[in-house]
């Protein structure tokens, strides 16, 4: 088992050892914000294509990955390297969390890190939770959305995807695009909601606010 470990550790050596004379490289320190679950990855296989970090003295250590996820609030140093260009070579994944009680949401706000990885594909998602008989509502801030049926469509490159989980367990999925005069969204008590932004796109810092409201009842 240890000789397997050690020649497996050994071939991802040559194979970043490999990588370093790509075309494609960038380097960049990173520090994901508290509370986010952030992960960077590449469908290419680790012979085209990998996400290393870098340390030691004078940087000269690497591990290499083909996903690799981030620690919250700890700065690292992240090298891309790749045989294809590098904004469509990776991508990049943001998961945040809010919780809401029968009356309030913790955080109140949905904020992007606006600046966080900008040279690659990025999907932010917000999983909101909240109480039994809760209604979540969302004002959206800046220019409002339109719903469409199909998000592809979006002409500057950003999607919003809604997906509510009923209490029979089915997703619902409701897609928007920027540009339209929907500023409110009221959702169910589980719910996520997904920003999808281009490469280069610059994302506002604060997207939405959220409240939580409890569910009034139709027979009282």
């Amino acid at each position: 088992m240890l000789r397997n470990a050690a020649a497996a550790a050994a071939l991802l050596g040559i194979v970043a050892s490999q990588l370093f004379n790509l075309s494609e490289c960038l380097q960049m320190p990173v520090k994901p914000d508290k509370d986010s679950k952030v992960t960077v990855s590449t469908v290419l296989p680790v012979e085209e294509c990998v996400v290393c970090t870098v340390s030691g003295v004078n940087d000269t250590q690497t591990s290499c990955h083909s996903s690799l996820s981030l620690v919250p609030e700890e700065e690292v140093i992240l090298l891309f390297n790749c045989s294809q260009p590098l904004d469509q070579a990776y991508t990049v994944k943001i998961v945040r969390s809010i919780v809401c009680t029968k009356d309030a949401c913790s955080p109140g706000e949905g904020e992007t890190q606006s600046s966080f990885l900008t040279d690659f594909t990025r999907t932010i998602t917000w999983e909101l939770k909240a109480p039994e008989k809760t209604v979540v509502g969302l004002n959206i801030i800046g220019e409002g959305l339109k719903e469409t049926s199909d998000p592809k469509s979006c002409p500057d490159g950003f999607q919003y995807l809604v997906e509510r989980t009923k209490s029979t367990g089915e997703v619902q999925t409701e897609a928007y695009c920027r540009g339209g005069s929907v500023t409110y969204l009221e959702l169910s008590n589980q719910v996520t909601v997904s920003l999808h932004a281009k490469s280069e796109a610059e994302v506002d810092p604060l997207l939405f606010t959220a409240y939580a409201k409890p569910l009034l009842d139709s027979h009282s």
